[in-house]
Protein backbone atom coordinates (compact mmCIF):
# COMPACT_ATOMS: atom_id res chain seq x y z
CA UNK A 1 0.00 0.00 0.00
CA UNK A 2 0.55 3.26 -1.04
CA UNK A 3 2.48 5.74 2.04
CA UNK A 4 -0.38 8.94 1.34
CA UNK A 5 -2.74 5.17 1.54
CA UNK A 6 -1.38 4.49 4.70
CA UNK A 7 -1.55 7.79 6.30
CA UNK A 8 -5.12 8.25 4.61
CA UNK A 9 -5.97 4.79 6.53
CA UNK A 10 -4.65 6.27 10.10
CA UNK A 11 -6.55 9.34 9.55
CA UNK A 12 -9.25 7.82 8.57
CA UNK A 13 -9.32 5.64 11.70
CA UNK A 14 -8.76 8.20 14.26
CA UNK A 15 -8.12 11.40 12.83
CA UNK A 16 -7.16 12.95 16.05
CA UNK A 17 -3.97 11.22 16.23
CA UNK A 18 -0.67 13.41 15.66
CA UNK A 19 1.51 13.39 12.63
CA UNK A 20 4.33 11.98 14.78
CA UNK A 21 1.89 9.27 16.44
CA UNK A 22 1.13 8.27 12.82
CA UNK A 23 4.61 8.60 11.61
CA UNK A 24 5.55 6.12 14.27
CA UNK A 25 3.49 3.75 12.57
CA UNK A 26 4.71 3.83 8.78
CA UNK A 27 8.30 4.56 10.17
CA UNK A 28 8.16 8.26 9.22
CA UNK A 29 9.19 11.59 10.83
CA UNK A 30 6.41 13.79 12.17
CA UNK A 31 7.33 16.72 9.46
CA UNK A 32 6.94 14.08 6.94
CA UNK A 33 3.68 12.99 7.19
CA UNK A 34 2.44 16.71 8.07
CA UNK A 35 4.37 17.47 4.52
CA UNK A 36 1.91 14.50 3.21
CA UNK A 37 -1.10 15.72 4.51
CA UNK A 38 -0.45 19.04 3.16
CA UNK A 39 0.07 18.01 -0.43
CA UNK A 40 -3.43 15.65 -0.25
CA UNK A 41 -5.23 18.80 1.12
CA UNK A 42 -3.85 21.30 -1.36
CA UNK A 43 -4.32 18.64 -4.47
CA UNK A 44 -7.59 18.12 -3.10
CA UNK A 45 -7.68 14.43 -1.68
CA UNK A 46 -8.63 15.56 1.89
CA UNK A 47 -11.18 17.61 1.75
CA UNK A 48 -12.21 18.34 5.66
CA UNK A 49 -11.96 16.75 8.86
CA UNK A 50 -15.12 16.07 10.98
CA UNK A 51 -16.55 13.76 13.84
CA UNK A 52 -18.59 10.94 13.62
CA UNK A 53 -22.09 11.37 15.69
CA UNK A 54 -23.64 7.77 17.56
CA UNK A 55 -26.44 10.24 18.65
CA UNK A 56 -28.25 11.08 15.26
CA UNK A 57 -30.20 9.07 12.55
CA UNK A 58 -29.45 8.50 9.41
CA UNK A 59 -31.67 8.34 6.14
CA UNK A 60 -30.87 7.57 2.45
CA UNK A 61 -32.61 9.69 0.12
CA UNK A 62 -33.28 8.99 -3.91
CA UNK A 63 -33.86 12.24 -5.44
CA UNK A 64 -36.10 11.48 -8.24
CA UNK A 65 -35.77 14.83 -10.01
CA UNK A 66 -38.92 16.66 -12.22
CA UNK A 67 -37.04 19.94 -13.15
CA UNK A 68 -34.27 21.06 -14.79
CA UNK A 69 -33.06 22.95 -12.11
CA UNK A 70 -29.94 20.67 -11.35
CA UNK A 71 -27.86 23.87 -9.70
CA UNK A 72 -30.27 24.97 -8.00
CA UNK A 73 -31.35 21.75 -6.45
CA UNK A 74 -27.13 21.01 -5.42
CA UNK A 75 -27.14 24.55 -3.85
CA UNK A 76 -29.96 24.16 -1.88
CA UNK A 77 -28.93 20.69 -0.67
CA UNK A 78 -25.08 21.81 -0.66
CA UNK A 79 -26.57 24.37 2.45
CA UNK A 80 -28.13 22.13 4.53
CA UNK A 81 -25.42 21.24 7.43
CA UNK A 82 -27.31 18.16 8.63
CA UNK A 83 -26.51 16.25 4.53
CA UNK A 84 -23.66 14.62 5.00
CA UNK A 85 -23.40 13.76 1.51
CA UNK A 86 -24.89 15.07 -1.59
CA UNK A 87 -23.86 12.15 -4.99
CA UNK A 88 -25.20 12.72 -8.64
CA UNK A 89 -26.09 8.80 -9.06
CA UNK A 90 -27.08 6.72 -12.33
CA UNK A 91 -29.35 4.13 -12.25
CA UNK A 92 -32.57 4.30 -10.32
CA UNK A 93 -32.81 7.91 -9.22
CA UNK A 94 -30.63 11.05 -10.04
CA UNK A 95 -29.44 11.95 -6.81
CA UNK A 96 -28.41 10.23 -3.23
CA UNK A 97 -28.19 12.50 -0.29
CA UNK A 98 -27.29 11.10 3.56
CA UNK A 99 -29.09 13.55 5.94
CA UNK A 100 -27.85 12.91 9.21
CA UNK A 101 -31.14 14.48 11.50
CA UNK A 102 -31.74 14.54 15.23
CA UNK A 103 -35.46 14.25 15.01
CA UNK A 104 -38.11 13.34 12.91
CA UNK A 105 -39.54 16.84 12.35
CA UNK A 106 -36.05 17.90 10.93
CA UNK A 107 -36.09 14.85 8.42
CA UNK A 108 -39.96 15.87 7.54
CA UNK A 109 -38.86 20.05 6.93
CA UNK A 110 -36.09 18.56 5.06
CA UNK A 111 -38.19 16.44 2.90
CA UNK A 112 -40.71 19.37 2.17
CA UNK A 113 -38.10 21.39 0.67
CA UNK A 114 -36.70 18.93 -1.80
CA UNK A 115 -40.67 18.22 -3.08
CA UNK A 116 -39.79 21.64 -5.30
CA UNK A 117 -37.41 19.86 -7.11
CA UNK A 118 -38.81 16.33 -7.45
CA UNK A 119 -40.01 13.36 -5.59
CA UNK A 120 -38.05 11.02 -3.39
CA UNK A 121 -37.69 7.62 -1.71
CA UNK A 122 -36.28 7.43 1.75
CA UNK A 123 -34.40 4.97 3.51
CA UNK A 124 -33.64 4.59 7.11
CA UNK A 125 -31.05 3.00 9.19
CA UNK A 126 -32.91 -0.17 11.36
CA UNK A 127 -29.55 -1.16 12.84
CA UNK A 128 -25.81 -0.55 12.69
CA UNK A 129 -23.49 -3.37 11.35
CA UNK A 130 -19.87 -1.41 11.07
Amino acid sequence: MDINQQILTELSKDARQSFQEIGKKLHLSGQAVSARVKKMEDEGLITSYTIKRSDLETAYITIFMQSTAYTSFEEEVSRQEAVEQLAKITGEGCYLVVYRYESINQLETFLQTLLQYGRYRVNTVVRKIK
